[in-house]
């Protein structure tokens, strides 16, 4: 085989450069050929220290910043193409849902938690508008799949995500890139690096700013304002890193964000409803009598534009979002020569500003007249972790975490009225939810025989949730008979779960690699702030696992494989209600999966990777009354898919460098296919979104110095591939509401490194 892999490099070169131009621009990488065939060794933190890849008994996906570049991977939106059962759909007023292996949160809002963890640099971020936003100066980017109950905790119990920034570094550095593309995207990316006072004061400092165009078009004659999803936001961070000695270094990181971005609104894909809809009661009238409207015909809405352009919308209402994000961490680490000492300290501070139209058409009815929440959190980890000469692999620590959020909406209909003739209302808040949650945590990975490892791993959380509600809709009777005003409504919940880790792992030799684990994890309840409903319970999760990692072919072929089975007791379901929306618990479901991960470099110059998954999530005892066909009774869903988890996903890439002189000229195509899915427990048709691929490209040239050009094209097929789908209350139609991915876009990046 080595002599096979030889007569391709030579055959190439051949054809390429000479043997003797091949060598000299080898030497100049400083790397040998036998090295430049090899799949590059990937060292993550995923377990709190420096650790290769393919030496670590857990299922993650790693990509360097290069990595991501050559993808055309700007946000997690993007990695759900390359990492095996990671899916992500955007929502309304700019939120997110994300799931691993089917395992996700729909309550993206106040009182709810996400299903899957996001950290930056360590420190844990719980609004979920932070998977939205771009990455920029970033190390790289790992996503953990399965429950990480144990290090992790707190709601990683699908998975986690971190993503590590760059740090400052002694050496000066400058970097700047400026991408123009289609719909007038402009975009700018800087970063200045270097010492401020020699051996003791290292500083860093970036920036991402972008505009574009909205990829909407409101043909309405009555449109007002930008369409949404376009881009329009600043985004800063600064780091000092100050050394006090050998054994004792403090990173202090505080970033900004402004973000005007209008967020990407759900469109209607099927005709305006027919039917009347219930509107509340008149209550000029004794006694009330209900209200039934159709507001589409009402207004004569005409035909819904986006049935024959799905880029198309009609709409009276002007859109707006802002998001406001500030943050801090401050990371100690400190050699206590035993072991070493981290202190990672964070905190975040969102308030987001978003109206939307609820029936999606220029018509006049329900609309937002305020829509703003926000969120304030802190946390403190402590983290002691054994040195590498010590016998066995340990890490023990603390976690605290309390997080203040408020939320307040006002809706209004202003077709029909109430009893003073004004429109009719239905505002929720001002609402408040106080989050507590504390962690004591260890675990150890320890030598029993030759190349085997046993890991042991406990963790046990408490949460906490203080919730403190109003709803007043009077037209709906929700109004507190007392004073006339709003029903109030307050909620004092705690939970207590313990949570942990076994599993062996064994080298079979330096290039094979097998895991096998069991391990649990869990996710908080909530409280359901809008609906004066009860709070909802934790949901948990079982795993057994098996995984092998092998290298073969002397290294140029690198195979990762992991099966999984689950079994998910509680699970927490997403419920469209009257006016609004509920969480539930449903009694059981289990899921089963397999996952693929190979990259080779079968010669020279040449990539290929490839990743798969295959998923049977079901649930296995649940029973509910759809909201939508709420005649039809009790429906017993056992059996239905869990949302958000197509069975079968794809991924493959192809790469190629050619090296010429001084200069390197790489070509790369990504093509990514994923299996039908829902969006709702019912498992509807019209909950249902068909299978659908995108393919993106990028050819890159670099002088080998200080430039590099790239050319891309994103979604090549121009696909309109819905990833969430949002139901309105019943008052606004049930109208099921699409959430796209990116049209086609092009554009070329230009890149200089001082």
């Amino acid at each position: 085989m080595r002599l096979l892999h030889l007569l391709c490099i030579a055959k190439i070169s051949y054809f390429l450069l000479s043997g003797t131009e091949l060598h000299a621009q080898v030497a100049m990488l400083d790397l040998s050929l036998e090295e430049l065939l090899k799949v590059d060794v990937r060292i993550v933190t995923s377990e709190h220290r420096l650790e290769n890849l393919q030496k670590i008994p857990i299922s993650i996906s790693s990509f360097s910043e290069k990595d991501l570049e050559l993808r055309s991977v700007e946000r997690i939106e993007d990695l759900q193409f390359l990492v095996p059962g990671l899916n992500h759909g955007q929502s309304s007023l700019g939120g997110a849902q994300v799931t691993l292996r089917g395992i996700g949160s729909e309550n993206a809002a106040v009182g709810g938690d996400p299903g899957v963890a996001v950290y930056y640099d360590g420190i844990y971020h719980q609004f979920t508008h932070i998977t939205n936003q771009k990455f920029f100066d970033i190390e790289r980017v790992e996503v953990l799949r399965g429950p990480q109950g144990t290090l992790y905790g707190r709601n990683a119990i699908g998975g986690a995500i971190n993503i590590i920034n760059k740090r400052p570094t002694e050496e000066f550095d400058y970097r700047t890139k400026l991408t123009t593309g289609s719909y007038d995207q402009q975009q700018l990316e800087a970063m200045v690096n270097g010492t401020l006072m020699d051996g003791r004061i290292l500083g860093r400092l970036s920036m991402l700013g972008e505009k574009r165009e909205s990829f909407y078009e409101n043909v309405s004659p009555l449109k007002k304002g930008e369409s949404p999803d376009n881009a329009d936001y600043l985004s800063s961070r600064g780091q000092i890193k100050l050394i006090f000695n050998q054994d004792v270094s403090v990173n202090i990181q505080g970033s900004v964000l402004r973000d005007k971005s209008i967020a990407r609104a759900g469109l209607l894909k099927t005709d305006y409803p027919l039917e009347d809809i219930f509107q509340g009661f008149d209550l000029r009238t004794d006694p009330p009598t209900p209200i039934f409207t159709n507001y589409w015909r009402v207004n004569n809405a005409g035909k819904n534009p986006t049935i024959e352009n799905s880029r198309q919308y009609s709409s009276n209402f002007e859109y707006e979002t802002t998001i406001d994000k500030d943050s801090a961490a401050i990371t100690a680490d400190i050699d206590l020569g035993f072991a070493d000492l981290s202190s990672l300290s964070g905190y975040t501070q969102y308030r987001v500003h978003s109206l939307e139209d609820f029936d999606v058409s220029d018509v006049v009815s329900w609309q937002f007249d305020k829509l703003e929440y926000s969120s304030a959190s802190y946390s403190q980890e402590l983290r002691l972790t054994s040195k590498p000469e010590s016998p066995f692999e340990w890490i023990s620590g603390l976690y605290y975490f309390v997080e203040n959020a408020d939320i307040e909406v006002a809706a209004s209909n202003y077709t029909d009225v109430d009893a003073t003739g004004g429109p009719v209302v239905f505002n929720v808040g001002p609402g408040k939810v106080e989050t507590f949650s504390k962690a004591v945590f260890a675990q150890a990975r320890i030598p029993i025989e030759n190349k085997m490892n046993l890991t042991l791993g406990l963790r046990n959380t408490e949460d906490q949730k203080i919730g403190d509600e109003g709803i007043y809709a009077p037209n709906f009777g929700v109004v507190n008979p007392l004073t006339g005003g709003s029903i109030t409504n307050q909620h004092d919940v705690k939970w207590n779960q313990w949570t942990g880790k076994v599993g062996l792992d064994y080298s079979y030799n330096d290039g094979t690699f097998l895991f096998l684990s069991a391990s649990n994890a869990y996710k908080a309840g909530g409280i359901n702030i809008g609906g004066i409903h009860d709070p909802y319970d934790p949901e948990s999760l079982v795993t057994y696992e098996f995984g092998l990692k092998t290298l073969q072919f002397e290294k140029t072929l690198q195979i990762n494989v992991s099966s999984h089975i689950s079994t998910y007791k509680d699970v927490q379901v997403f419920q469209s209600g009257v006016a609004g929306t509920q969480m539930e618990n449903a009694a059981a479901a289990q899921i089963k999966g397999l996952e693929l991960e190979l990259e080779s470099k079968p010669i020279h110059g040449l990539q290929i990777n490839l990743n798969a998954s295959f998923i049977n999530a079901e649930f296995t005892d649940y029973s509910s009354i759809d909201p939508l066909f709420a005649e039809e009774g009790l429906k017993d869903l056992s059996g239905n898919k869990l949302i958000r988890s197509p069975e079968r996903k794809i991924s493959l890439g192809t790469q190629y460098t050619w090296l010429r002189a001084a200069q390197k000229l790489t070509g790369r195509i990504d093509f990514a296919w994923m299996d039908e899915q829902y969006f709702r427990s019912y498992n509807l048709d019209q909950d249902k979104e068909e299978e659908f691929h995108v393919t993106n490209a990028l050819l890159s040239w670099h002088d080998r110095k200080n430039f590099t050009a790239d050319f891309w094209v994103k979604n090549i097929e121009d696909s309109d591939a819905v990833t969430n789908i949002a139901l309105n209350g019943e008052v606004s139609g049930s109208l099921a509401r699409s959430f796209m991915t990116p049209p086609r876009t092009f554009g070329m990046t230009i890149k200089y490194k001082l």
